[in-house]
């Protein structure tokens, strides 16, 4: 099978190659030239994705790092997850609370909730120390800090 070429162009610097397969400065593919011995050349080649992989190798010429840093990306999207943006999703679900907790929250691993509370505690800083919170916003907190109680104590 005929892997879909990256989208190689020169750096800035013009001393490297850049491939950036879905247009995110975070995940891209490089190709540079690594002077050996005389004699002797070699071609540098990585793929990353930041939170998600990374790999790098050796090559012997531009082409054949070029087509390695290919294969890898492309094996490499195929069989790692996208990583979980918990952040993103505590914020949405936040943004989005009415008068129940949601589905399913209180099921989370413990290292989840606490992110919850803590990314409750950086929204609302203010509301928390003045005791002006949302009342949504309380009853969340506190069934979170209650379900983590729960797990800690065993009651």
């Amino acid at each position: 099978m005929t892997l879909p070429r990256l989208p190689w162009q020169r750096s800035t610097s013009g001393d490297w190659f850049v491939a950036y397969p879905d247009d995110h400065p975070d995940h891209a593919a490089t190709v540079r030239h690594m002077p050996q011995a005389v004699g002797q050349e070699k071609w540098q080649w990585s793929v990353f994705w930041e939170g998600r992989f990374g790999e790098f190798g050796m090559a012997a010429d531009r082409q054949a790092a070029a087509d390695a840093a290919t294969e890898a990306w492309h094996r490499l999207i195929e069989t790692t997850k996208v990583p979980r943006d918990v952040v993103g999703e505590i914020d949405a679900m936040l943004d989005r609370l009415s008068q129940r907790i949601p589905a399913g929250l209180l099921e989370e691993d413990t290292e989840y909730l606490h992110k919850v509370l803590n990314q409750i505690r950086v929204r609302w800083e203010t509301a928390i120390r003045l005791d002006r919170m949302e009342p949504n916003i309380k009853r969340l907190m506190e069934a979170v800090s209650a379900e983590l109680y729960r797990r800690r104590t065993g009651i």
